[in-house]
């Protein structure tokens, strides 16, 4: 057996662990933005119809704020999921350019 390698298996089903729980965070954000999504919708959907009220001046307002709701939720969305995906493959090269190394040796 060579050195390091007993340990490699408890650090690889670390890592898979750590790797799922990300994968779970990421699906999870991917759920919340679409509730989100689907909640702006529905709010564009009621205030639409409400036509017969004379609201144009407010409705131009109303839907440019939406429109940056859904912008500034994207933007989030894109961060925090660069985040955990930065988060998922940056230690997990790392760990196992380690465990290459130590089975190299």
């Amino acid at each position: 057996m060579k050195k390091g390698e007993g340990q490699s298996q408890p650090m690889e089903k670390q890592l898979y662990s750590e790797k799922k729980q990300l994968e779970n965070q990421l699906d999870q954000l991917k759920k919340e933005k679409s509730k989100f999504d689907h909640y702006l919708d529905h709010l564009a959907d009621q205030f639409h119809d409400f036509l017969f009220f004379d609201v144009s001046p407010h409705r131009k307002q109303f839907y440019h704020l939406l429109n940056d709701s859904k912008e500034e939720a994207e933007r989030i969305f894109r961060r925090e999921k660069r985040m955990i995906e930065c988060r998922i493959e940056c230690p997990l090269v790392e760990k196992y350019s380690a465990l290459e190394k130590e089975s190299n040796n």
